[in-house]
């Protein structure tokens, strides 16, 4: 990103979208990923020319819905992330008020919490058929917090990720600056006998940032 001859500190917020992936046996389970947001606050450290470093904290919600396509039953998971980056990358000059600033790096992620909501069966609810000789199983909706799994859910996790910027200089120390970032990792959360192996999700942010420059 644009950088001060001491640093800068930027604030940006966005949109989230992900793609859960995980294996199952079961022919009926459908995985619909939905849009979240994001916010982070970063710093970034000019080193040699145009490079430079760049840390700071974050938070992405990342929502996604399982569901039994046979019969009607889902859930909606919204997991709560905090995130902390560590990227190297460069500045490409494209003019004296606008460049793009790229970086890769490692991203390190904690689980704070998670929200679920949907449609579950109600086994001591049958709703009778008129002809009062057979049943079927009643759906109900639910909504509760997620109930993390002692030694099965994994909260804490890492992964990588990449950004691309277009920063305009607005003034001599603001800028502003619309990224798209894509990250690659492990999600922690255990689902059970339909999935065997831990689920991986992909992640891309859309955000809008405003970047203040410091000067000695």
């Amino acid at each position: 990103m644009c950088k001060g001859q001491q640093g800068s500190i930027g604030i940006s917020g966005g949109l989230a979208a992900n793609n859960i992936n995980f294996r199952t046996a079961s022919t009926d389970l459908e995985i619909r990923n939905r849009l979240g947001a994001a916010v982070s606050v970063n710093y970034i450290h000019p080193l040699k020319g145009k490079l430079f470093v760049e840390g700071g904290i974050g938070g992405m919600k990342i929502i996604y819905t399982v569901k039994n396509t046979r019969n009607g039953i889902f859930q909606t998971y919204s997991d709560a992330h905090l995130q902390l980056p560590f990227m190297i990358g460069y500045d490409f000059s494209v003019s004296k008020k606008m460049y793009l600033p790229v970086s890769v790096g490692l991203i390190a992620d904690y689980w704070i919490s998670g929200q679920i909501s949907g449609l579950n069966p109600n086994v001591f609810s049958p709703v009778i058929q008129k002809d009062q000789q057979a049943s079927s199983i009643n759906l109900e909706r639910f909504d509760s917090g997620y109930a993390f799994k002692p030694g099965l859910d994994k909260r804490f996790t890492a992964g990588v990720g990449a950004s691309v910027g277009i920063a305009f200089l607005l003034y001599p120390r603001l800028s502003v600056l619309p990224a798209a970032t894509v990250l690659y990792m492990r999600n922690g959360k255990f689902m059970g006998n339909s999935a065997p192996v831990t689920p991986r999700f992909f992640a891309g942010k859309l955000s809008l940032g405003i970047l203040y420059n410091f000067y000695r």
